[in-house]
């Protein structure tokens, strides 16, 4: 098969976001593209042949995650906190590339999140 034919059947499949297309041809574009891969061609090139996007491909060629079944997950009651409790507390944010802000109270911590928002 020819990527001319390949690129047809892409354009035939009119695949939407979140689609599959078929395996079939998606087992016919691994065969193209595993000979073409033996003749040197890089995979971005194959994808750039077929006019789709080199990730794609990819998923493609090496397959997709498989999706990870639902665990169950026990949901238990924290004992009740009185505002008085948590403003005694003090409250420390850890934020990207190591920033700590420690000793805050409620309040400081609310406004600490309106002005970074």
């Amino acid at each position: 098969m020819t990527d001319g034919d390949l690129k047809r059947r892409i354009a035939e499949a009119k695949i939407s976001r979140g689609k599959k297309y078929p395996t079939e041809l998606r087992q016919a574009i691994n065969r193209y593209a595993d000979i073409r891969r033996a003749d040197g061609v890089t995979s971005k090139q194959v994808a750039e042949e077929l006019g789709v996007k080199w990730h794609t491909l990819m998923h493609w060629r090496t397959g997709r995650p498989k999706k990870k079944a639902l665990v169950p997950v026990n949901i238990i009651k924290s004992p009740l906190v009185s505002h008085a409790e948590l403003t005694a507390k003090a409250i420390i944010v850890r934020l990207g590339r190591g920033v700590t802000v420690e000793g805050l109270d409620i309040g400081q911590l609310a406004q600490l999140i309106r002005s970074l928002s």
